[in-house]
Parts: C-alpha cells; structure tokens; sequence
C-alpha cells in the first residue's frame, strides 16, 4: 500500500513513509515544532506501534498545542479496510477528514483531495453490466 501512495502522491506532493505509527506520530511532531506541518497525513486503522485511531488522536492534539498557526490543520485521511460504521463514526469523531475504505481506485483518493476532478473518477460498474 505504501509503495502505491508514493506513486499516486509523488507527482503532487512530496511523500514521506514511516514504517509504523509511532514513527509517523515523531515526524508529525518534529514538523510541527519546527514550523512545517504537514499538508496531508494518510493512516491506516491496523498500523505497528500505534493504531490509527491513538496516532490521529494524537496528531489532533499535538496541533491544538504546538501549532504556530493556529487555523493551520492537516489533512488527515484515513484509509482502511474497516467499513463498519462504528470505525467510520469513531474516527470522524476523532477529527479525521476523510475516510477512505480498501480497496480504493487511487483516482479516487485524489479526487478526494482535490488533486482531479471527481469526474475523473472511473464509474462504478452497475450491477446489471456485472450479469
């Protein structure tokens, strides 16, 4: 999955990947603190070291504290296989801003970030072509 944002993203942003939650929460932090927030963060409900759920929380009080702008606030998307509508709620509640559930077209990620027109968004097939 990591290797597929980095091709999708890497012609409109630069990307960073971190190997696992906590790693990405420290980078998070340091740019921060440094003035140089990120403009987007991608996480995942099941990541290694810290869940998508802590890592968000984190993230979004982290910024309430540390920002130096104070109307900045990064785009956070998370992007998971949990489709229930508890995990939707929750990280909604959570300050998530958008909710993406695998599997995903990539158009379709950056149509949410406003990268492409969502009508370049391939159409679902209907399920009358599907018989």
């Amino acid at each position: 999955m990591t290797e597929l944002l980095c091709a999708v993203l890497a012609p409109f942003c630069d990307v960073r990947i971190e190997s696992d939650g906590l790693a990405g929460l420290a980078a998070f932090r340091g740019a921060l603190l440094l003035g140089r927030p990120y403009e987007l963060v991608c996480l995942d409900l099941h990541m290694p070291g810290m869940d998508g759920r802590r890592a968000l929380r984190a993230m979004r009080r982290l910024e309430a504290t540390h920002a130096h702008e104070p109307r900045h606030r990064t785009r956070i998307v998370m992007m998971t296989a949990e489709s229930d509508r508890e995990s939707v709620v929750n990280a909604l509640a959570a300050g998530v801003d958008s909710y993406i559930v695998k599997p995903f077209l990539p158009t379709e990620l950056l149509a949410r970030l406003g990268l492409i027109a969502p009508s370049e968004v391939p159409a679902a097939p209907s399920a009358e072509a599907a018989s």
